[in-house]
C-alpha cells in the first residue's frame, strides 16, 4: 500500500510536470562559465506585489521563450518568473540580464536585487546587459522581474524590457557585462561619427548661407543636413545613453521632417519651382510628422503608423532623382551635379526602408536575411549601411558645393568686372552734365531699373549753332545693353559731324544696327533744335515728346535694329519763347503699382510740365519696373536770345 502511495504521488508529479514545464531550472554545470536562460520563464500581464515572493505559485502562468514572440499586454504591468536551483558546493555566481533600465525591478526571493525601479515611460532605456550578483549559500532562487508597461516603439522593435538572461560564474558574468558595453560602443561608434560629421557639415552649410544670404539653397541644404544627422544622432543615442524617449518623440519624427527638407533643398538647388503635387505630398508628410508623436508614443493606429512611416520617404527618393535626371536632360546643369550624391543614400535608405515595412511595420521576419547587409561589422566595429550611405551624401554634397561655389564665385567676379564696365559705358550714355545750348534751359533725370539699364540720351551742339537732342532705349539690361547703346552712341557722334537730318540719322543708325542685331533693337527719338526755336524731330519707335502738357503728334517708324530700308518721317515745328518740351522714356509710363495698376499715359501727360526730377520721383514712387528717363527742355524768350 506503502508503495503504492509513493507510485501515485510520482505519477501525479509527472503530469504536473508535463502540464507545467520548467517550473524549476536545475543547474549543475556551467560549460565556458555560463548557462543562457531564455527558456522556461513564467509570464503574466498585471502587476501584484506577492508575485515577487519565492512561495507564489506561478504553475498558472505561460511559459515564454525571451528570444521568442513573447505575449505583450494591451496595457499595464507585466512579471516574469522562473525558478534556479544550484548546486550547494558553487562558486559566487551572478546574473546578466538583458533589461531595460528605468522600465524594471529585480527580485530575487523577493528581495530587492539591486537599485532598479519602474520609472516613467519617458526615462524608459532600451535593453541591455546589466549585472546583478546572486546570493552566496542559497541553492533555490525565484528570480523574479516586474516589467513597465513599454510604448509601441519599445514593444514593436524589442518586445519587452526583458530580452535576455543568463547566469554563470561571477567573474565570467562581469567580464561578460563589460564586454557588451564595448560591443555596443563599436557598433554605434561609427554611426554616432558620422551622424556628428553631418550636423557640422550643415552649420558648415548654415555660415556659407550666412555669407550669401541670396543662396536660398544654402540655407535648404543646411536645414536638411542638421535635421538629417540630429535624427541619426537621437537614434543613436538612444540605443545606449540615453532614454528611448529622445528617439520615439525627436527621432522618428524628424525622419518625416527630413523629406520635406529634401525636396526643398533638391528644387532650391535646380532652380526649379516646386509643384503643386510635392506641396500635397510634403502636406502629408507635415501630418505625419505630427501623428510620429501620438503613434510612436501611444501606440494608436501603431502597424498602419509603421508601415506608412517606412513608405513615407520613398516617394520622394524615386521621384526626385527621376527628377534630376529629367532636368539633366533638359539642359539643367545644376540638377547634374546632384545625381551622384542622391543615389547611394537612396539606395541604402530604400533597402533599410523594405526592411522595416516587414519586420516593423507586419511583424514578419520574411527579409531578415538583409540584416547582415544593413548592419554589418568590419572586425569589431558596426556599421550602419544607412550611415555609410548619408556618409557618402555628405561627402559627394560637399564637393558638389565646393565646385559650385567656386564656379559661382569665378561667375560673379566676371559678372562684377562686366558690371564695372557696363557702369564705364553707362556714364557715357547718359551724361551726368549737360552742354550749355544758347537759348535754352535743360535739365534730366535718370533712375536705371537695375544697376546698368538700357536707356542713353546725348545732348550734341552743332556747328550751325543748332543742337541735336538724341534719346533712346536699349532692349534689354546689363552690359549686352550697354555695349548696343556705345555702339549707338558712337555711330551717332561720327553722323552728328556730317549734319544730316535726324532721319537721316535714324535711317542710318538703322542700318547700321541691323547687321550685328541678335535680336535685340533700339527705340530712339532725334530731335534737332534751330537758336530761332524751330524743332525737327524724327521717331524710331520711341515715345513721342509733350509740349506744354500735350502729346506732340509724331508719326514713328520702326525701332533700330529691326529691318533694312525704313524710312523714318520728320516733322517741323516752331516753338513760342517760354514753350516746353518734356522727353521720356517709356519706364514712366511703364511704372506699376502693388496692384497691378500702370502710371498710363494720362498721369504721364498731367505732370509733364514739371521737372524732370520730379517727373522721374513720382514714377518711382508709383512703382518702378523699368528704366527710367526724364529730359526736359524750356525755350527761352525772344528777348533773351538776343541779348
Amino acid at each position: 500500500m506503502h508503495k503504492l502511495a509513493l507510485l501515485l504521488v510520482f505519477v501525479v508529479s509527472a503530469a504536473h510536470a508535463q502540464q507545467n514545464p520548467a517550473v524549476v531550472r536545475k543547474i549543475v554545470a556551467w560549460p565556458a562559465g555560463m548557462v543562457q536562460m531564455d527558456d522556461g520563464w513564467r509570464f503574466r500581464p498585471g502587476d501584484n506585489s506577492a508575485w515577487a515572493q519565492p512561495e507564489f505559485d506561478d504553475s498558472a502562468w505561460r511559459v515564454v521563450s525571451l528570444t521568442g514572440a513573447k505575449p505583450l499586454a494591451p496595457a499595464g504591468l507585466r512579471w516574469y518568473r522562473i525558478h534556479l536551483r544550484l548546486p550547494a558546493w558553487r562558486p559566487p555566481m551572478g546574473l546578466l540580464l538583458k533589461i531595460g533600465k528605468n522600465a524594471s525591478q529585480v527580485f530575487i526571493n523577493g528581495i530587492p536585487a539591486n537599485r532598479s525601479r519602474i520609472r516613467s515611460t519617458f526615462r524608459y532605456y532600451y535593453p541591455r546587459e546589466q549585472f546583478v550578483p546572486l546570493p552566496d549559500g542559497i541553492t533555490d532562487l525565484v528570480i523574479a522581474i516586474r516589467c513597465g508597461e513599454t510604448p509601441y516603439e519599445y514593444n514593436v522593435i524589442r518586445g519587452d524590457a526583458l530580452s535576455a538572461a543568463t547566469v554563470g560564474l561571477l567573474p565570467v558574468m562581469q567580464q561578460a557585462a563589460e564586454v557588451a558595453d564595448s560591443h555596443a560602443l563599436l557598433d554605434q561608434i561609427t554611426s554616432f561619427a558620422i551622424d556628428l560629421a553631418i550636423c557640422l557639415g550643415g552649420l558648415a552649410t548654415l555660415g556659407l548661407f550666412l555669407a550669401q544670404r541670396q543662396r536660398r539653397e544654402y540655407l535648404w541644404v543646411s536645414a536638411y543636413l542638421l535635421a538629417l544627422g540630429l535624427s541619426d544622432l537621437l537614434w543613436c543615442l538612444s540605443q545606449k545613453w540615453m532614454p528611448f524617449s529622445v528617439n520615439a518623440l525627436g527621432g522618428d519624427p524628424l525622419d518625416w521632417f527630413c523629406t520635406m527638407l529634401q525636396i526643398e533643398f533638391i528644387f532650391a538647388f535646380a532652380g526649379e519651382r516646386v509643384g503643386r503635387a510635392w506641396r500635397v505630398y510634403q502636406e502629408a508628410l507635415a501630418v505625419g510628422f505630427l501623428a510620429g508623436f501620438f503613434c510612436n508614443w501611444f501606440g494608436r493606429f501603431a502597424y498602419v503608423y509603421g508601415i506608412s512611416e517606412a513608405l513615407a520617404p520613398l516617394p520622394a527618393a524615386i521621384g526626385l532623382l527621376v527628377l534630376l535626371v529629367v532636368w539633366l536632360r533638359r539642359g539643367n546643369r545644376e540638377a547634374g551635379w546632384l545625381i551622384l550624391p542622391s543615389i547611394c543614400p537612396i539606395l541604402a535608405g530604400g533597402l533599410f526602408e523594405i526592411w522595416d515595412i516587414t519586420t516593423v511595420g507586419l511583424n514578419s521576419r520574411s527579409l531578415d536575411f538583409l540584416f547582415p547587409i544593413l548592419r554589418f561589422h568590419i572586425g569589431r566595429v558596426g556599421f550602419r549601411l544607412e550611415a555609410v550611405g548619408d556618409l557618402f551624401f555628405l561627402v559627394a554634397i560637399g564637393i558638389v558645393l565646393f565646385l559650385r561655389h567656386t564656379w559661382l564665385t569665378q561667375v560673379q567676379v566676371r559678372s562684377a568686372a562686366e558690371l564695372q564696365a557696363a557702369r564705364e559705358m553707362q556714364r557715357r550714355l547718359v551724361p551726368v552734365e549737360l552742354p550749355t545750348v544758347p537759348g535754352c534751359t535743360m535739365a534730366a533725370s535718370y533712375w536705371p531699373a537695375a544697376e546698368v539699364g538700357g536707356d542713353f540720351y546725348q545732348v550734341l551742339p552743332q556747328a550751325d549753332g543748332s543742337t541735336l537732342i538724341v534719346l533712346g532705349d536699349v532692349s534689354g539690361k546689363g552690359l549686352k545693353a550697354a555695349m548696343t547703346g556705345t555702339l549707338v552712341l558712337g555711330a551717332l557722334r561720327s553722323l552728328a559731324q556730317e549734319n544730316p537730318s535726324p532721319r537721316e540719322i535714324l535711317a542710318r543708325l538703322n542700318r547700321q544696327l541691323v547687321a550685328p542685331s541678335d535680336g535685340g533693337f533700339v527705340t530712339c527719338l532725334c530731335v534737332r533744335i534751330a537758336p530761332n526755336g524751330t524743332l525737327t524731330l524724327a521717331n524710331a519707335g520711341h515715345l513721342a515728346p509733350y509740349r506744354n502738357g500735350e502729346e506732340v503728334p509724331l508719326e514713328s517708324g520702326l525701332p533700330l535694329g529691326i529691318a533694312t530700308e525704313v524710312e523714318y518721317p520728320e516733322i517741323e515745328l516752331r516753338l513760342a519763347p517760354n514753350e516746353r518740351l518734356t522727353f521720356l522714356s517709356d519706364g514712366v509710363v511703364e511704372a506699376q503699382s502693388a496692384s497691378g495698376e500702370l502710371f498710363g499715359f494720362e498721369r504721364t501727360r498731367q505732370i509733364s510740365t514739371q521737372s524732370a526730377e520730379l517727373i522721374a520721383a513720382a514714377a518711382q514712387a508709383f512703382g518702378q519696373q523699368d528704366d527710367i528717363t526724364v529730359l526736359t527742355l524750356a525755350f527761352a524768350s525772344a528777348e533773351v536770345m538776343q541779348a
